[in-house]
């Protein structure tokens, strides 16, 4: 099935097996919309984009066809360059970005529920922007929805990763989104490319509830989990990555104060290679993404956190930040930019001898 359109099934339905994360929600109170800002970028604003109070069958099926594909100069820049750093970064003209839905919310402002297509892979993101189109606040929300075998055996039998999240508003500028994680097995349709579940091996559910502020801020309210009793350790480890990830960037540091503590829980104090292929390392590659992911919402912000907590007593993460850049999730020309636009002399300076010997491991010379 098309990504956008399972999105659309995955915004307005819980999925079977949620129950315990679900509670009743009403109608939702309509708010007056002002959406002129995207209308100016040459953005449709009615029909099926906009996300009503009550969901039917005939917008479910009708979201596919409303998705909207940005032009990357004329739309995505004005609406993403801010937090996802579009023009500096060249790979990112090679990501598609969509407009799935939007929702008018108090104060006349306007959430944006977003995916980016890039290769096989898709992300998801929730911008809420002014009255006058300014970014108040932006949110990673993960993979609306990815399904790939993690192992397939004799007879078509299969073991599936499953990742989605669904969003709901459950009052005037209230919003839930529900993050579903699981191993299953199943037998693999070799004609269709699809897989038939048969049992269900660990899943992780997590319900997070968020209300968006006077100020156009994301403020994390509460968050609700279910677990079953066999999740592996790794999971666990990168569910706990996942929650720092899907902090709001008005959260400000704090993200980063929690990426630091997994830094150093157990079996992440052992790190001390790049090379070094354990769970260790598997755990450092989530902390990388996750880092990579706060470092394109606010360079300077991760640049001064890692100018004042200096050496291991102070940050774990300055392996994990080499690491980035090891792996080119972020191009080292990007960092030196931004390194020079640090406005602290001193801090500058630290960070330059930090990173001064950092680059691609595949570069040559």
């Amino acid at each position: 099935m098309n990504t956008l359109r399972q999105f659309a099934v995955l915004l307005v339905t819980v999925a079977i097996g949620l129950s315990s994360c679900q509670k009743a929600v009403g109608k939702v109170t309509p708010v007056k919309s002002d959406f002129t800002f995207l209308k100016k970028l040459g953005i449709e604003t009615t029909g099926g984009i906009v996300l009503p109070d009550s969901i039917d069958r005939e917008h479910i099926d009708s979201r596919h066809d409303a998705a909207f594909m940005l032009d990357f100069d004329k739309q995505a820049v004005p609406l993403l360059d801010e937090v996802l750093d579009l023009t500096t970064n060249p790979d990112q003209r090679d990501v598609m970005n969509y407009i799935l839905g939007i929702k008018a919310l108090p104060g006349y402002f306007t959430l944006v529920a977003y995916e980016r297509a890039y290769g096989d892979g898709t992300a998801a993101y929730v911008g809420i922007y002014d009255r006058q189109g300014r970014l108040t606040d932006f949110m990673n929300c993960g993979k609306w929805f990815r399904e790939e075998p993690a192992w397939q055996g004799e007879d078509n039998q299969c073991l599936v990763e499953r990742r989605k999240s669904l969003l709901k508003f459950v009052a005037p500028g209230e919003f839930v989104i529900v993050r579903d994680q699981s191993l299953y097995s199943g037998i693999v349709d070799t004609t269709q490319f699809e897989s038939t579940k048969t049992g269900c091996k660990w899943k992780i559910v997590n319900e997070l509830h968020y209300r968006v502020d006077a100020q156009g801020h994301i403020m994390l309210e509460r968050t609700v989990c279910n677990k079953s009793q066999n999740v592996p350790a790794t999971s666990a480890f990168t569910d706990k990555v996942d929650e720092a990830i899907y902090l709001p960037r008005s959260s400000g540091q704090e993200s980063l104060d929690r990426l630091n503590r997994l830094a150093t829980s157990s079996g992440m104090v052992r790190f001390e290679s790049l090379d070094n292929a354990t769970d260790a390392f598997n755990g450092i590659y989530d902390l990388a993404l996750a880092l990579s992911d706060r470092y394109q919402y606010d360079p300077q912000l991760v640049l001064s956190w890692m100018a004042s907590h200096r050496g291991p007593g102070g940050s774990r993460l300055t392996r994990v930040f080499e690491f980035v850049f090891a792996y080119s999730m972020i191009p080292k020309e990007v960092l030196v930019k931004d390194i020079e636009s640090m406005q602290d002399p001193e801090a500058r300076r630290y960070i330059e001898r930090l990173t001064a010997q950092w680059g691609p491991r595949d570069a040559v010379g």
